[in-house]
């Protein structure tokens, strides 16, 4: 559908946005009583106890209708997309203004050492986020787990409060995580779909092109990448994500040289002729330990290449 560019960066509460399209759109729309009349009671039921607010702007040609709560708004909006492609809403570009309210959400990944440079990735196929995660620590100083980031929804005709939802689970690689946020749709976390629960979930899912409808082994479409989103190759081989432990590695620790050693304490091995014969190799990346599921990634394993006596 044709759509007037959005100009305005409104984050607006349970508001809903009219333009009146300049080509061929009713201007008599641009009365506030024609307005309320014809498109606000007529067409879609609204009456002034349902709202917060009305604010017109004629020189704009546009309208913001505030709605007095979330399940009132939801509800319009519900008529709006019914209705969109009639008389007279037609004659208007309709955004959801509520789609652009500052939210936070919630990630929780099973293995905490996903790059957070992935669960951004992810994220920014569905949403807007506005800065990086923050890590949710517990009154004792433990991090839970938990990452929180701030974000605005978009906008989806398609979608009947108007919205595009993150899955509220997901995988990242082999990696399964959950996330929730105010106002999520109740969806099974198997499936995605609403109408029933995981528990009950009978669905056939595809873990390859991420369908619903068949399994792995029938598929007959492209593999797709879950980090983002698109197909011809999987996690591993995606240029979106976080560098691995091998790029990591490359930059090896030089070890300087030792006058002595202590065989029995020491890491740094015996002196051979003023020649160090331990290497200590460095730990882990967080994100070699995501994809490998490493969980002592503090530990420094010491090689001894060789060893002489004096």
């Amino acid at each position: 559908m044709e759509r007037r560019p959005n100009t305005r960066e409104a984050k607006l509460r349970n508001t809903i946005g009219f333009v009146l399209k300049e080509e061929y759109g009713n201007q008599d729309f641009i009365y506030r009583d024609v307005f309320e009349d014809v498109v606000l009671e007529t067409a879609l039921g609204v009456r002034w106890e349902d709202t917060y607010c009305l604010q017109n702007f004629p020189g704009k040609k546009l309208f913001d209708l505030s709605l007095i709560s979330d399940v009132r708004c939801k509800e319009v909006w519900a008529a709006v997309n019914a209705l969109r492609n009639e008389e007279p809403l037609k004659d208007f570009y309709i955004e959801p203004l509520f789609a652009r309210e500052l939210r936070t959400l919630t990630v929780h990944m099973f293995n905490p050492y996903v790059a957070e440079e992935d669960i951004l990735n992810f994220l920014k196929r569905f949403v807007d986020v506005q800065d990086e995660g923050v890590k949710q620590i517990d009154k004792r100083k433990y991090w839970t787990g938990n990452r929180r980031y701030r974000v605005r929804f978009r906008f989806s005709e398609q979608a009947a409060d108007g919205l595009v939802h993150p899955p509220a689970t997901f995988a990242i690689g082999s990696n399964r995580g959950y996330l929730f946020y105010p106002g999520q749709p109740l969806t099974c976390r198997r499936c995605g779909q609403e109408g029933h629960m995981a528990l009950n979930c009978e669905a056939q899912i595809c873990r390859q092109c991420d369908g619903i409808g068949h399994i792995s082994s029938m598929c007959t479409e492209e593999i797709k990448c879950n980090l983002c989103g698109k197909q011809g190759h999987v996690y591993r081989e995606c240029p979106k994500k976080a560098g691995s432990y091998s790029a990591a590695i490359s930059k090896s620790l030089k070890v300087g040289k030792t006058k002595s050693a202590d065989r029995e304490g020491e890491r740094s091995g015996v002196e051979d002729g003023g020649r160090v014969a331990a290497s200590v190799v460095n730990p882990p990346s967080e994100q070699e330990a995501a994809e490998e599921g490493v969980s002592g990634v503090n530990d420094v394993q010491v090689q001894n290449d060789e060893m002489e006596t004096v």
